[in-house]
């Protein structure tokens, strides 16, 4: 079963709670479907494990009270995540060199995200890499997620001590592709 730790959710909502209301929040959460609203009631643990779904739910969530006001970007939120997961305990994950750092990237993919998609990176010498994820079982996939993970990786790569960090989204299974990529450029 596809899974995601709890701290990148806690980092979601954390986000959330800063930009929305609390009676905002609540009142999205009443929108959503029963089994879904439990999700996204629940008190989530840092390291424990999360069915994937719950990801899923958050951007329902999101959606439901960004339509309300000015949108908040899925980049914004994949930042969030990052900097929430290397403030705490695992804050000696990242390299400090950007290049060692995507090296890293599968093993950091495999930390937070279980059984959810195999990474694979290619890294250029100048300071660039692509981030190429393939699905083993066709997931609920969207752009949002993808620019989530986007957002996500580029705070990895700032973090690890690069700076400029430009990154796009070239290829999606959302959109019919074998595979989601992702490529990153930073001085």
């Amino acid at each position: 079963m596809a899974e995601i730790r709890g701290i990148l959710l806690n980092g979601w909502m954390g986000l959330l709670k800063e930009k929305y209301a609390h009676a905002q929040i609540q009142e999205a959460r009443l929108n959503l479907s029963p089994p879904d609203r439990s999700l996204a009631s629940k008190i989530l643990l840092d390291s424990n494990w999360y069915p994937l779904d719950t990801l899923y739910v958050l951007h329902d969530l999101t959606w439901a009270v960004a339509r309300r006001q000015k949108p908040i970007l899925p980049v914004v939120i994949g930042r969030s995540m990052a900097e929430r997961a290397y403030s705490g305990v695992y804050r000696r994950l990242p390299a400090k060199d950007p290049a060692k750092q995507v090296g890293k990237l599968s093993y950091i993919s495999e930390f937070f995200f279980r059984d959810t998609r195999s990474l694979e990176t290619e890294i250029d010498g100048r300071g660039a890499c692509h981030i190429r994820y393939s699905y083993p079982v066709r997931q609920n996939d969207s752009l949002a997620i993808c620019l989530t993970l986007l957002g996500f990786w580029t705070a990895t790569i700032e973090i690890s001590g690069a700076s400029r960090v430009k990154g796009a989204h070239t290829k999606c299974v959302g959109d019919g592709a074998d595979t989601c990529e992702l490529v990153f450029s930073w001085k």
